[in-house]
């Protein structure tokens, strides 16, 4: 639980949010990718993060694919991706940068 909305005692009409909860055993990565990049489709593409923990580098964990939205963004030129990454001994925080690679089957030239 992150966040408490209402204490014991309060009113609250059916709807309201009383708390808030966090999974932190699976988290979601969001980053973005140039269009020019996103030639093939990426949805459940491997995915590599490194995590910044401060300075200290931090180990690689590895996730897949989610999301490539349809969408390119007209000001950057990038579209915006997910990557679902597992945490299971609870390593990484809600919130965490990290660097991410994409595992495409065609490299791509820069």
């Amino acid at each position: 639980m992150v966040n408490i909305l209402h204490r014991p005692g309060e009113w609250v009409t059916p709807g309201d949010k009383i708390f808030r909860i966090v999974r932190t055993d699976r988290l979601r990565a969001e980053g973005f990718v140039a269009a020019t990049d996103v030639l093939e489709d990426l949805s459940g593409a491997e995915v590599t993060l490194w995590p910044d923990l401060g300075g200290v580098e931090g180990n690689k964990v590895s996730g897949k694919i989610l999301f490539v939205s349809p969408e390119i963004d007209p000001v950057n030129g990038q579209v915006r991706v997910v990557a679902e990454i597992e945490n299971p001994a609870g390593q990484l925080r809600p919130g965490l940068r990290a660097k991410m690679m994409i595992v495409t089957r065609k490299p791509v030239k820069r």
